[in-house]
């Protein structure tokens, strides 16, 4: 599943990225991804043990980096699939409003639910209303600017003993400056975090790689698309790979 989010990191232009999971998570991941520097990136690894939210995970990944920046946050189950998305993401973050992107759902008491008015702005958002609110989700995926650190310090928890991503997004909205990207048509997004949106993911993807014979989720195809690395060490990483489907898929764009 890391492989995933990653790669849209990378797509998108981000070189420095910090993952936020449990001890035993970051220990299973820095053995996997390590420095991050065979991809041409910088990994840092920060720990959150108990379910706190979301916007703990943000304050947690934000004291990681050496300097208070923008960050582009990805949930590390969602999964997205679209062309050129990544160069999408690119053109649309760097200002000083925070973005959220967005997509129409079926059944929007599952998620972060974002209210239009009629000029489609921002007008409220709902966490999992259970009443009708409209089905523009808030999928998991957001940009905000440099003075994040500052708006995530203050949250508190919520009645379930979280701190809500939706607090964030709201305080975004009172200073107006929240805005949304709504996915494209042509864009596959879903949340991996049930049993049943795992299984619909496992089979889109194996769909897409046995039809088209192209991978999604290749950390090491996207970091030579971006020139993070040469062609010579996209090659090396390669030959270091122990014999596997994914390695013979990357034989084949080479």
């Amino acid at each position: 599943m890391i492989y995933y989010p990653l790669s849209t990191l990378i797509l998108s232009g981000a070189t420095e990225i910090c993952i936020v999971s449990t001890s035993d998570g970051i220990n299973q991941f820095r053995k996997l991804l390590g420095t991050g520097s065979q991809w041409g990136l910088k990994l840092f690894y920060a720990v959150q043990d108990s379910p706190d939210g979301i916007a703990d995970g943000i304050k947690i990944a934000n004291k990681a980096f050496s300097s208070s920046d923008s960050l582009l946050v990805i949930l590390g189950d969602n999964v997205f699939y679209g062309q050129g998305l990544g160069r999408h993401i690119s053109e649309i973050i760097g200002g000083q409003e925070c973005v959220i992107w967005t997509q129409e759902v079926s059944n929007p008491e599952n998620f972060g639910i974002a209210s239009l008015d009629a000029e489609g702005n921002i007008e409220s958002i709902v966490e999992k209303p259970k009443n009708l609110n409209g089905n523009l989700a808030i999928t998991g995926l957001y940009y905000f600017p440099e003075n994040i650190s500052t708006i995530a310090l203050s949250t508190i928890k919520s009645a379930r003993g979280e701190h809500e991503i939706t607090d964030i997004l709201n305080a975004y909205l009172e200073l107006k400056k929240l805005k949304h990207q709504k996915l494209s048509r042509g864009v596959y997004w879903i949340d991996s975090g049930t049993t049943e949106n795992l299984l619909e993911a496992t089979q889109f993807v194996s769909v897409v790689q046995t039809r088209q014979g192209q991978l999604i989720g290749a950390p090491d195809e996207a970091a030579w698309r971006m020139n993070l690395i040469s062609e010579l060490d996209f090659n090396n990483l390669l030959n270091d790979m122990p014999e596997s489907t994914y390695r013979e898929q990357l034989l084949k764009i080479l």
